[in-house]
């Protein structure tokens, strides 16, 4: 078995700034290993995310937030790649 290591990463996500329903759709998606950011016109989410590979981690966690609705800008096969 593989021990947890903790990876981070940015998923930017579509948006034009950090609203109320956005904090609660990131609530709704479970991603509390996640911070809310914002930096000129874009809007992402950083994570520190536990996982047996930085791959694993963005797969997870972009599927949460597909999940619940969150539209992101980049794929999930880019993200894997980065």
């Amino acid at each position: 078995m593989h021990a947890l290591k903790t990876f981070e990463f940015h998923v930017e996500i579509e948006a034009h700034d950090i609203t109320t329903d956005l904090v609660d759709l990131v609530f709704e998606a479970e991603c509390d290993d996640a911070i809310l950011c914002k930096d000129d016109r874009i809007v992402y989410l950083s994570f520190r995310r536990p996982a047996r590979s930085r791959e694993s981690a963005i797969k997870a966690a972009v599927r949460s937030l597909r999940g619940a609705g969150i539209p992101l800008v980049v794929g999930e096969e880019r993200l894997a790649s980065n």
